[in-house]
């Protein structure tokens, strides 16, 4: 549940929220570029993070936006979120990207 009290369920037909008893689901056809594979996370504004193999998309009621390699990301196929107490968004799969105040940084061995 988030801070809204919204419900979020990613799965094999799209990702879900569920909200004040009504549902509604993003799947390929509105919105989502590929089925949910990593999970979701609070995105703040009543919306949600979700993760796959195209990248980080950002699902609201207003639409979704997905976030590629041309947007920052070190690589596009996204596998886990967290959604850390500062509002960063951490993304598991090659390094360690995090993505605060709108721009990615990733964060690498070296680091």
């Amino acid at each position: 549940m988030d801070s809204l009290g919204q419900v979020w369920v990613s799965g094999d037909q799209g990702l879900c929220r569920l909200k004040d008893g009504q549902a509604r689901l993003w799947t390929t056809t509105n919105g989502l570029p590929v089925l949910p594979g990593a999970g979701s996370a609070e995105a703040g504004n009543g919306g949600a993070w979700v993760g796959g193999r195209l990248g980080l998309t950002r699902v609201e009621d207003a639409g979704t936006r997905t976030y590629t390699t041309a947007d920052g990301l070190a690589h596009n196929h996204v596998r886990s979120l967290f959604r850390a107490p500062d509002g960063a968004l951490w993304l598991g799969g090659r390094g360690l990207p995090r993505y605060r105040a709108g721009r990615f940084v990733a964060i690498r061995e070296t680091d």
